[in-house]
């Protein structure tokens, strides 16, 4: 657990730097939010089935959710009733006004790692996706930006108060989401 719990730790420092580091010095007066939440859990292996590669764990709250290994789970011949299954989850969305010559590329990555043969049963995954929107134009009095979507459609939107240097904000600026999920689960008996 202590080896999934650093690699959860070094995932989560690396994937906020990433979303932080679309912010930099030339930016800085940018409008910009970065909302992440996390949620811990251990819940108990209440009834496992190594042929269908299948387990029934109870949470904190009694409740129950049967869950399926995949072939990459290579130690799940170790998990037994009564282990305890350690759930580490991170979401972080950062939202940052960018110039066009800014922008990145939309898209999506995916990372996965999971104990070596032997350990007990772990993995961390992450998955990160980048889109944006283009502001088309802007009513800074009454707070409302339209913006283009990426499927053409123009969408008009109220900017929240708690938006500082509105007034930075220019028609052709670009509107980057990147959404930031991480999971790292492992086994303790």
């Amino acid at each position: 657990m202590r080896a999934s719990a650093k690699l959860l730790a070094l995932t989560l420092v690396s994937l906020l730097s990433l979303d932080l580091s679309i912010l930099g010095d030339a930016l800085a007066d940018m409008p910009g939010i970065l909302h992440a939440r996390q949620l811990a859990i251990t819940a108990v292996v209440e009834e496992i089935d190594y042929a269908a590669r299948t387990a029934t764990l109870r949470g904190p709250g009694g409740n129950t959710l049967q869950i399926e290994a995949d072939a990459s789970v290579a130690n799940f011949a170790q998990v037994k009733k009564g282990d305890q299954i350690q759930v580490n989850y991170l979401e972080a969305v950062a939202i940052q006004v960018m110039k066009p010559e800014d922008v990145g590329a939309a898209g999506e990555a995916t990372t996965l790692q999971v104990a070596p043969l032997g350990d007990k049963p772990g993995l961390v995954s992450s998955r990160t996706e980048q889109d944006s929107v283009v502001v088309q134009s802007i009513d800074y009095e009454a707070r409302l930006a339209t913006l283009q979507m990426a499927d053409g459609a123009l969408v008009t939107v109220e900017v929240d108060p708690s938006v500082k240097n509105l007034a930075s904000v220019k028609p052709g600026d670009h509107i980057v989401v990147r959404r930031t999920e991480a999971i790292a689960i492992s086994v303790r008996e």
